[in-house]
């Protein structure tokens, strides 16, 4: 079977990065891209490779916002990926979810439901 490829932008969204960011790291060498009639195409070796530069387990690194509800307490709001989110079932027309807190480490996962 062939391998597939997929497009610049797909492979920048994947990443979270800006397709003009991806041209940089084609130029400079760090993801080169398959060439086909003018197009950059990336192979799933590319897509590994992008996964490595990222981390290499689906981690990023992010700010936590803090702010105030008016009453002088304070609550923190984390900016998630959208495509994180999605993969496991949160969206804007079913976006309850589980937040799960061992003393360590903070867990959100989606319950399924039951018809």
């Amino acid at each position: 079977m062939a391998d597939r490829k997929i497009t610049a932008a797909r492979l920048a969204e994947f990443m979270n990065i800006s397709p003009r960011a991806l041209k940089k790291l084609d130029k400079d060498g760090e993801l080169t891209a398959y060439r086909k009639n003018g197009r950059r195409l990336y192979t799933s070796k590319h897509i590994m490779e992008a996964i490595e530069m990222m981390g290499g387990d689906g981690r990023k690194t992010i700010k936590i916002n803090f702010c105030k509800n008016g009453v002088s307490s304070m609550f923190g709001k984390a900016p998630i990926p959208l495509k994180w989110l999605r993969s496991i079932g949160i969206t804007p027309d079913d976006p309850e979810a589980t937040l799960i807190f061992d003393g360590e480490r903070l867990t959100i996962t989606k319950d399924k439901k039951e018809d």
